[in-house]
């Protein structure tokens, strides 16, 4: 199994990864207003927190406050994949649907 294979069956890991800088030779998206009141902001926070252990907000909660008040959402850049990413034929993807049926352990480009 290749890498990108075995990141996407990981899910969401155990382990927070360290946290990586953002690739400058890399477009990224513009920063965006900041629309949210202060409730709407915890609640988004709230959200955006409850994917992982309790244990680990004390460390994402003050980062993902960083990312809103930067760029005017929460990315969580900290999960950006490692693996090389690019386009792949729908015929690869998983899924129900017949038009995104595919196997992506089987990619080895």
């Amino acid at each position: 199994m290749n890498d990108f294979a075995r990141q996407i069956r990981q899910g969401i890991p155990e382990e927070l990864p360290e946290p990586r800088p953002l690739d400058p030779s890399v477009s990224h998206a513009p920063a965006r207003p900041r629309v949210l009141d202060g409730d709407e902001f915890r609640q988004a926070l709230s959200n955006a927190l409850r994917y992982f252990p309790k244990r680990h907000h004390k460390v994402l909660a003050p980062e993902f406050t960083r990312e809103y008040l930067e760029t005017g959402r929460i990315y969580m850049h900290r999960f950006r994949p490692t693996y090389e990413m690019k386009a792949r034929p729908l015929s690869r993807l998983s899924g129900l649907h017949s038009r995104g049926r595919g196997n992506y352990a089987d990619d080895t480009e």
